[in-house]
């Protein structure tokens, strides 16, 4: 009887864990491939946007509406338990929090808590002719 409540105790321990899920890696370059939401309307408006995390904490935007130029946006981010904050350099904080999630090719961003909102990006590394077309 003693062996079997060993073995009982030892199973439940394995399982009674709570495990802690890894953390995501964003460092890197990344386009946005696509954006999905549940509100009423977002608009025809054609966005392209480009991403770049760093290891230490700094964030970079590029944002085209329409035909425009690239309107850039710098500030520093924060990763906790997969939740993405950050502040933009001008110290005002992101409208939101996302939940990330990432494979070998894509990063998602789903607004947290809501989940109203996922932006899917690729991979890619940020063209000169971004850099070039800012404002």
């Amino acid at each position: 009887m003693k062996k079997y409540m060993i073995l009982f105790l030892a199973a439940f321990t394995l399982f009674a864990c709570k495990k802690t899920a890894e953390p995501v890696d964003l460092v890197g370059e990344w386009q946005l491939a696509s954006y999905e939401t549940k509100a009423v309307s977002i608009g025809t408006e054609k966005v392209d946007i480009w991403l770049k995390f760093t290891s230490d904490g700094q964030f970079e935007l590029y944002q085209k509406l329409g035909d425009g130029r690239y309107r850039p946006y710098k500030g520093t981010y924060t990763l906790t338990e997969n939740i993405l904050s950050g502040k933009y350099s001008t110290g005002a904080a992101w409208g939101t929090q996302y939940e990330v999630s990432r494979d070998a090719t894509r990063l998602t961003l789903t607004d947290h808590p809501d989940g109203r909102e996922t932006q899917v990006f690729t991979a890619a590394s940020i063209p000169s002719t971004v850099l070039e077309n800012i404002y």
